[in-house]
């Protein structure tokens, strides 16, 4: 059977009442191991490094959101607010 992937960090905190359904990610976890369908557990992953992520994104947006700096009009594009939490949950997503 393959890992079953899973990190804590992929429940970002988001804003009251933002569309994006974030708990889906906990509550699936959940619900494989209340079935007895993840027996050997979760695997976690490490957060991608800034060097992993420039192998898709610009250099210049992967420093932005590590850094806390992505522009409001970028925010908007992506549907996300970038903070500590997102961030978070994108590295762990990724790596």
């Amino acid at each position: 059977m393959p890992p079953i992937v899973f990190h804590p960090a992929y429940e970002a905190i988001l804003p009251a009442g933002h569309r994006f359904p974030m708990r889906k990610y906990g509550r699936l976890a959940e619900v494989l191991m209340e079935r007895g369908l993840a027996p050997r557990g979760f695997t976690t992953p490490e957060p991608a490094s800034p060097e992993l992520l420039r192998f898709a994104h610009d250099a210049s947006y992967v420093e932005a959101v590590l850094g806390l700096a992505v522009p409001r009009a970028i925010e908007r594009a992506i549907g996300l607010p970038v903070d500590e939490s997102v961030v978070r949950r994108s590295r762990a997503s990724v790596g």
